[in-house]
């Protein structure tokens, strides 16, 4: 606690002082005690490096997440990392935030990348003239095959007109589907396919939330327990009897009746586009 108090008394001069004084009465002040000094031995060096790589890979994973249009609470279906400094042990701290139902780390040959060619218009255009649009359709042909890789050792030739190198670029893309993110040496791809059991967890999920800001605003004891009604449609209500046991758990929900009407009941949220209403009996 003396430790504690040092270390807070330049931010909280007053209330570290009182306290200070309390547990010392014959010292001066704690703002005239020695600062704490670290204790280096104490510190691991590999443990800070392991969190920080978790760290790194849980701001990707919301990245992707924000670039995918996908919320914090909807589970997805496979988070694949790429790194030749990260274990799956590493992600044990985040994997529960990632909210994933397989994250798994892969070798360079196992990314969902793929080449393609774009055209670099402003290069290309004084040279194909009106066979632009033409040229454009053959590069679109050529992405959706696999000869892209070929094309880029060997050149590319149009009508009998050799395609200066300038002209075209050849990028790496994530597969369709996929939303990739990439810092320090890390690549992560998030898998944007959203099933309709995915959909029903994530959407019980919202709900729960709903629920919890409703307790909050009803200032009820942390251990109270509720009485509750749903009224939505047929996805809200298959939502709540798939995940009927989780949700009355987190929410300390006695009894949960749901129904698909059109009542009007309770109050009113709009969950993924949807209006549900909350009653509490």
């Amino acid at each position: 606690m003396d430790i504690i108090l040092r270390l807070l008394a330049p931010i909280a001069p007053f209330t570290s002082e009182y306290l200070y004084r309390k547990m010392h009465p014959d010292h001066l002040s704690v703002h005239a005690s020695s600062y704490p000094v670290a204790d280096k031995s104490l510190m691991d060096e590999k443990t800070e490096a392991r969190i920080g790589m978790a760290r790194n890979v849980l701001e990707l994973t919301r990245r992707a997440r924000q670039n995918g249009g996908i919320k914090g609470r909807q589970p997805v279906k496979e988070i694949l990392v790429h790194s030749e400094k990260i274990s799956e042990s590493d992600l044990e701290p985040v994997r529960e935030e990632m909210n994933a139902r397989k994250i798994k780390i892969i070798g360079e040959s196992e990314k969902p990348e793929r080449t393609v060619i774009k055209v670099v218009n402003s290069k290309a255009a004084p040279i194909l003239k009106g066979k632009m649009p033409e040229f454009l359709k053959f590069i679109e042909e050529l992405n959706s095959s696999n000869q892209v890789q070929r094309m880029k050792n060997a050149g590319i030739s149009f009508e009998g007109m050799e395609i200066p190198s300038d002209a075209l670029q050849f990028v790496t893309e994530p597969e369709k589907g996929y939303v990739r993110e990439e810092e320090n040496s890390v690549s992560l791809f998030l898998n944007t396919e959203i099933d309709s059991e995915l959909e029903l967890e994530g959407l019980s999920r919202e709900i729960i939330r709903r629920i919890q800001v409703m307790r909050k605003e009803m200032n009820l004891d942390y251990d109270a327990s509720i009485n509750l009604a749903i009224h939505g449609n047929e996805k809200i209500r298959n939502a709540v009897e798939k995940y009927r046991n989780k949700i009355m758990a987190e929410t300390l929900c006695s009894t949960l009746n749901v129904f698909v009407d059109n009542s009007t009941q309770g109050r009113m949220w709009e969950v993924e586009d949807q209006k549900i209403y909350l009653e509490f009996l």
